[in-house]
């Protein structure tokens, strides 16, 4: 008795996998905040990268650019969101926290398959102007400490307050 054996032919569905129903802006906004919060990240972080990615959509919004997350180009952010920031007076680095919250949300979509492209990788922060802090020199410190009545903190609280308050004596 010879049985027939099963043949398996499998027929291809175009893009059966990776067709989602898209969601608004918001949405995935929320998704990626509840993956954040999955991930235990702190309360602080997760309204940072909810507030860069919220003006993000309102920097396009200021600007009338119609934004579809699903089709925006690295080109586009850096036009529209970036250049946007430094024509409000935001500083380098104040640009770069919400460049690094954007990528993080753009990765995460990437990431879930709802849109094709990684472009996270393509878009990088800016240069920042390095400041350097001043500090006091082993002089002002050795005359603070010889103060009568030294009370450390009311010293330095002294020091910092007639360094930098000019006209103000002690």
């Amino acid at each position: 008795m010879s049985a027939k054996r099963r043949q398996n032919v499998l027929t291809s569905v175009e893009h059966s996998s990776t067709v989602k129903q898209q969601l608004s802006y918001d949405e995935l906004l929320r998704s990626f905040i509840l993956d954040c919060k999955a991930k235990n990240l702190s309360p602080l972080t997760l309204r940072f990268y909810q507030d860069s990615v919220r003006q993000m959509k309102e920097a396009f919004q200021a600007q009338q650019i119609p934004l579809d997350i699903y089709t925006l180009s690295v080109r586009e952010i850096k036009n529209h969101f970036i250049a946007y920031l430094f024509d409000q007076g935001k500083s380098d680095n104040t640009v770069n926290g919400r460049i690094k919250a954007v990528k993080q949300f753009l990765r995460y979509l990437f990431e879930e398959g709802w849109i094709t492209e990684n472009i996270a990788e393509s878009l990088h922060v800016v240069k920042a102007e390095k400041l350097m802090l001043q500090t006091f020199t082993k002089e002002q410190v050795a005359s603070l400490l010889e103060q009568p009545n030294f009370c450390p903190s009311l010293a330095i609280h002294h020091l910092i307050v007639s360094r930098y308050s000019p006209g103000f004596v002690y």
